[in-house]
């Protein structure tokens, strides 16, 4: 009996681990939100309506960094699109010299139900 049970654990602990890894993000700040697609064990992201799935920069147990790009050269652009997984802030930071000032925005994210990535045709 004991063995039947903890056979049943084990079969359901990847489908619940995946579940974990696998959810949406809707963050709002000032006039806008988003809606993201995160998948945390493909390192996957997509958001809106989905149209580009993206890699996720990094991801630690302290924070997701959807986006990190620091400029190679003066003119470059920076962006980066950080959520802190305790706290919920979230931070998108978007500067591109030459055309005004950096685009710094903070909110904050509330998990929700996992609404699937696009389906590749080929």
């Amino acid at each position: 009996m004991r063995a039947i049970i903890l056979a049943a654990i084990m079969l359901a602990l990847p489908g619940a681990a995946a579940g974990q890894d696998r959810f949406d993000l809707v963050c709002t700040a000032k006039g806008s939100a988003v809606r993201y697609r995160v998948d945390l064990a493909t390192k996957q992201y997509c958001d809106g309506d989905c149209k580009a799935v993206r890699p996720i920069a990094e991801v630690s147990s302290s924070e997701i960094v959807l986006e990190r790009h620091e400029p190679a050269f003066r003119s470059d652009i920076t962006r980066r699109v950080i959520i802190n997984r305790t706290t919920g802030r979230w931070n998108t930071y978007f500067d591109m010299p030459g055309v005004g000032l950096p685009f710094d925005q903070d909110g904050e994210c509330a998990k929700a139900d996992f609404s699937g990535m696009p389906t590749a045709k080929f």
